[in-house]
């Protein structure tokens, strides 16, 4: 007797567990009862029971349809989700988005099919591209609208760009099926929106981290969307208030100006140089200094050297004109005439001091952009 039958007391019985008689299988073994060791799952010995019924060879065979059978089923599973994720209207968009935050440029545009126009191409791929996208979060894509042919549909992709809720709707073609199987769908051809870049008195920019060229203070750029391009300007000469501009659509085309401002080494090299010409003035031993702002008149005798000293530096404001030009205001400062005094006919000497108050107006230059000159 196996011992499975002896420990659980049906030998000649039916099992009410596995409703078949022991005695009624006839298997290998000293009893002639199913012995299967160690076994107490009764679902196990049905299994065993009924595969014992079969040849060696059907059992090899019925485990290969099974095994068939799984197989095709996983793979129609995996079809149908390559179908739904893959081939579809939201697909080719995904797709899209996936390019434009790897900065792949050239993957991007083969999928939206747009024309570029004519411009610099320096925005359309790697970090710069990246970089318009890296506030991108939160995105979902659906179709809002399809037609009833199914050959025409609109993807709307919603989402975050730098805090604030957006979406962009892309028209999609039905264009065939890969093997007959899967249908293909592409993004409507158009064209490239346009981000142009105006700042007069310059010849470069800086856009998304990019040193771009502007020359004669103005550039047009083709961009892919959606995207936040911000566009700034410093140099030790000249700086600009950055400003980000996103652009969302296909017309979504865009201009940006620049107003250029002296930065504030350029305004610490101005002052300084008007406080130098000023200086000089102050160290000529005379009334009347040569090519200065200021001078004194004395009716009076003058015994020994005449000394002056600047109580007062004057600070000029100084701007740049939308067509990069500079100007500098009209200043006012102090300076002090110290000297002794001859009485003619006394003879008596005394100390003499005068503040002198004087206005200058100088002009500010810049040598090839990068130094600031200043005249008088």
């Amino acid at each position: 007797m196996c011992a499975f039958c002896h420990t659980h007391h049906f030998s000649g019985r039916t099992c009410p567990t596995l409703r078949f008689s022991p005695r009624s299988v006839k298997p290998e073994g000293s009893c002639g009862y199913i012995n299967l060791p160690g076994v107490r799952c009764a679902r196990a010995v049905r299994y065993a029971v009924i595969m014992h019924k079969f040849s060696p060879v059907e059992r090899v065979l019925a485990t290969w349809v099974i095994g068939v059978f799984v197989s095709v089923t996983l793979a129609f599973g995996a079809l149908f989700a390559l179908n739904r994720l893959v081939y579809t209207p939201t697909g080719q968009v995904q797709e899209y988005f996936r390019a434009l935050q790897d900065g792949n440029g050239s993957h991007a545009l083969g999928i939206l099919g747009a024309r570029v126009p004519e411009g610099d191409g320096s925005l359309l791929d790697g970090e710069v591209l990246k970089k318009s996208v890296s506030g991108l979060s939160n995105i979902t894509y659906e179709v809002v609208e399809s037609s009833d042919d199914g050959e025409h549909a609109t993807v709307r992709a919603s989402y975050t760009l730098d805090g604030a809720q957006e979406h962009t709707d892309f028209r999609l073609r039905h264009v065939g099926d890969h093997w007959g199987l899967f249908p293909r769908w592409e993004i409507e051809p158009g064209e490239l929106p346009e981000l142009k870049v105006s700042i007069k008195g310059v010849q470069a920019a800086t856009v998304n981290t990019r040193k771009v060229a502007v020359d004669d203070g103005e550039a047009t750029f083709p961009v892919l969307y959606p995207g936040n391009y911000s566009i700034s300007y410093d140099s030790t000469v000249y700086t600009a208030q950055p400003y980000s501009q996103k652009v969302l659509s296909a017309d979504a085309n865009s201009q940006v100006t620049l107003d250029l401002k002296a930065s504030d080494q350029a305004r610490e090299s101005v002052q300084h140089q008007v406080e130098d010409y000023v200086n000089s003035c102050t160290e000529q031993k005379t009334l009347y200094p040569s090519g200065c702002p200021f001078e004194y008149t004395f009716p009076g005798r003058v015994d020994g050297e005449v000394t002056w000293s600047v109580t007062e530096y004057p600070h000029p404001h100084v701007t740049v004109t939308a067509n990069g030009e500079w100007n500098a205001d009209q200043a006012q400062g102090k300076v002090k005439v110290s000297f002794t005094q001859l009485d003619l006919y006394t003879g008596e000497r005394q100390p003499f001091e005068k503040e002198v108050p004087f206005t200058i107006k100088p002009t500010v230059n810049v040598n090839n952009g990068t130094a600031v000159h200043v005249s008088f």
